[in-house]
């Protein structure tokens, strides 16, 4: 039997390159969850009632108790900074331009996280900050993660009605 290194110095280094490729498809909740973005602008939700957990983006199981999910509800749009990152460099390691902050958003009445982009400012960000969703044009929206541009954070007064703002566009290759 193979025992497990106890120290890094036991853990070795085997240089090599594995070229590998995939496709990702969304499943049928992830379709919902998308289909729903693009047509309606809204975070769709699956809850597992037994485990009192909200899932966002929508699964199709829930993770702690495997079972089967079926209750869907609408999450956000607003939503909870929950921790957030500036990223530098590109997927290609080459220095960005600009640097781009990426967030994990825990949505109004979800208990997961969505990564995604978050604009404006990362000096003013902080954990706990509420953000809000910037939504492509409806005509340009294609059902997918994308059709947020990014989330910004909310500067104005509760109960105030909420204005569309404008989104810087971010990359995060040149």
């Amino acid at each position: 039997m193979i025992e497990p290194p106890t120290s890094p110095q036991g853990i070795r280094l085997r240089p090599g390159t594995i070229p590998v490729s995939h496709r990702y498809t969304a499943g049928v909740a992830g379709q919902r969850f998308f289909r729903a973005l693009a047509d309606r602008g809204v975070f769709l939700a699956t809850r597992c009632a037994p485990c009192a957990v909200t899932y966002c983006p929508a699964r199709a199981f829930c993770e702690r108790c495997m079972a089967a999910l079926h209750e869907e509800v609408e999450v956000g749009p607003e939503g909870t900074l929950a921790s957030f990152t500036v990223v530098r460099l590109g997927l290609d390691g080459r220095r960005l331009a600009k640097p781009v902050t990426v967030g994990a958003i825990r949505l109004r009445g979800a208990d997961t996280v969505l990564v995604h982009r978050v604009g404006g400012d990362p000096g003013s960000l902080a954990i706990g900050a509420t953000v809000e969703p910037v939504l492509r044009d409806p005509a340009r929206r294609t059902g997918s993660l994308d059709d947020v541009e990014c989330f910004l954070l909310v500067r104005r007064a509760p109960g105030e009605p909420r204005a569309e703002p404008e989104a810087e566009q971010i990359k995060l290759s040149e």
